[in-house]
């Protein structure tokens, strides 16, 4: 058996699960109900982004992303309708995306995005993407919540940089 040390591929924490679904705000509202889970972040058609919606919902160590479409014929539209609501991207923390990334592309994995930083007013954090399932299209863009949407399936990113 191998110790965290050893291993290659050490995995920090999941950051979040990344949903697809039909109606964002409704999935949403569901999980903040019956799961007492906590809105954080939001951003949609109002705030300047006019395809999807998508609400960030946090409980203690969890957080799991809500995506939807707000106009039809958008790639995760026609995602949507081809595949039904579903998880799409499971972005995990590791201490560097770029030997994660290698390692796994080392090993098999199909490569969706090379390891880039994303920045905005709010910090850094470097994020990189491998596919799990060939079949379905990627979608979600990695670790940060509100993160561009660009392709990954399942994505491997480290803690945002401090400033």
């Amino acid at each position: 058996m191998t110790t965290p040390a050893q291993h290659s591929f050490p995995v920090i924490g999941m950051d979040a699960v990344v949903f697809a679904v039909g109606n964002a705000k409704q999935a949403a509202h569901y999980y903040s109900t019956a799961f007492g889970m906590r809105r954080t972040a939001y951003r949609g058609p109002e705030t300047g982004y006019p395809d999807e919606a998508v609400h960030v919902l946090e409980s203690g160590g969890a957080r799991f992303v809500f995506r939807g479409p707000a106009r039809a014929r958008t790639r995760l539209g026609r995602h949507v309708a081809a595949h039904g609501d579903g998880v799409t991207d499971l972005a995990l923390e590791v201490s560097s995306a770029e030997e994660a990334y290698d390692y796994a592309v080392a090993h098999g994995a199909h490569g969706l995005e090379a390891p880039h930083l994303l920045e905005d007013d709010y910090g850094k954090v470097v994020v990189a993407a491998i596919a799990s399932v060939e079949d379905v299209p990627a979608l979600s863009a990695g670790a940060a919540p509100l993160a561009p949407a660009q392709g990954p399936v399942w994505s491997v990113a480290y803690s945002p940089r401090a400033r």
